[in-house]
């Protein structure tokens, strides 16, 4: 009985970080993707589009938080093949950004939102730290609120950059980057939930 009580605390607790992390990350995501628009910054906007991701997969991932392992091994799948989506997406940014947009990035949007969301990831990494290694589906909701982190810093070095350089390359570039950052979580988190599902 007391094994049982202590286990179905465990979930609520998980239920109960899940929530919060999804409500921070949907509220930042539209904050950054909207200021990433205005901006014209791909660096941001591959930081909005991952935040948007991993709202997504927090749902997923509190939907999957009650269920057997095989679950929370599929939530990790859907997870990883999401992130890789974003990824392309950002990739295609960039390569239209470098064929037919001369525009300049606006730094100072850029690194008011960077701030923000590098306080509120935070937050999220903070409070997913203590369950990461609960299970599959917690250890890839940890990975998304660390990306999360670089993400931010990487926009901040990004409209430093943008400010002495006068030039959209450090943009560009970090764009790149983040997005490649992405796809090798989501190749990592792929494989680790092959190897659940096939545990």
């Amino acid at each position: 009985m007391g094994d049982c009580c202590k286990i179905d605390a465990e979930i609520l607790e998980k239920k109960r970080v899940l929530v919060w992390v999804l409500m921070i990350n949907t509220i930042v995501f539209f904050a950054q993707f909207s200021a990433a628009i205005i901006a014209h910054s791909s660096s941001l906007l591959a930081d909005s589009l991952d935040m948007l991701g991993d709202a997504i997969t927090y749902g997923v991932s509190l939907y999957a938080a009650t269920r057997g392992d095989r679950w929370l091994a599929k939530a990790a799948l859907l997870k990883g093949i999401l992130i890789a989506v974003f990824s392309l997406v950002i990739y295609i940014e960039v390569i239209y950004k470098l064929l037919y947009l001369q525009t300049l990035p606006k730094a100072g949007l850029m690194t008011i939102f960077s701030i923000i969301g590098l306080l509120f990831n935070g937050l999220c990494l903070y409070l997913l730290t203590h369950h990461r290694n609960k299970d599959i589906n917690m250890y890839s909701t940890w990975v998304c609120a660390r990306n999360d982190i670089i993400g931010n810093v990487s926009v901040l070095i990004t409209a430093g950059l943008t400010v002495l350089t006068l030039s959209r390359w450090p943009d560009i570039i970090v764009g790149a980057c983040l997005a490649s950052v992405l796809f090798y979580s989501a190749v990592k988190i792929l494989k680790a939930s092959f190897k659940e599902l096939n545990a």
